[in-house]
């Protein structure tokens, strides 16, 4: 493909799904939408965040029947892991921002336990076994929600179509800042 990623196979699927890149030259492309519509099952090349801002959502995915992946409403965080298929159907009128974030995460493995992983592809395979479950909703809470909005604004504003090496490191404290409110929910497997 014109962007050198090809189509894979997802974990949940036996039929191949294309893979959606990223912007490449965005650590973190942030996206708010309001709508009645289903998003379809996608997978995308990165970990993706869906906070509902506003309504509820029921999880889909390519196999599943519309109920069988669960729900979310405001104050949940559904995290989707990297290429996993992931699509939801609104509840009447939703809210959702979403942000989806390059594989800089595996990076961020790798140097954390530097010591003990070879390079970024055993730092792929530690996230693999450490974070099992492909799709994880987040039961932030409608007032941790509501602290985090504003801070989602702004970084819509920063990774918008203008990206900026100005707003950089702006755009990785703000992140950051909402990892530490939503990363203590975050189940993982035993190391």
């Amino acid at each position: 493909t014109p962007t050198g990623h090809e189509p894979t196979r997802t974990p949940q699927s036996p039929h191949p799904a294309i893979v959606q890149p990223v912007e490449p030259w965005s650590c973190v492309y942030v996206t708010s939408i309001r709508h009645r519509r289903i998003l379809a099952a996608t997978a995308y090349d990165c970990v993706r965040f869906v906070v509902v801002r506003d309504g509820s959502i029921i999880l889909t995915d390519a196999d599943a029947d519309a109920d069988a992946g669960g729900s979310a409403s405001v104050g949940d965080v559904v995290l989707v892991a990297p290429n996993v298929e992931f699509g939801y159907e609104p509840e009447g009128t939703v809210t959702v921002r979403q942000w989806q974030w390059i594989p800089i995460l595996v990076e961020q493995l790798f140097w954390q336990h530097l010591d003990v992983l070879s390079d970024g592809e055993a730092a792929r395979d530690l996230a693999t076994h450490l974070y099992p479950d492909p799709v994880q909703v987040l039961r932030v809470g409608e007032s941790q929600a509501e602290r985090l909005g504003p801070i989602l604004d702004e970084l819509a504003t920063l990774t918008g179509e203008d990206q900026s090496p100005r707003g950089y490191f702006r755009a990785y404290a703000l992140l950051f800042t909402v990892l530490a409110a939503i990363a203590p929910l975050v189940r993982h497997a035993p190391v």
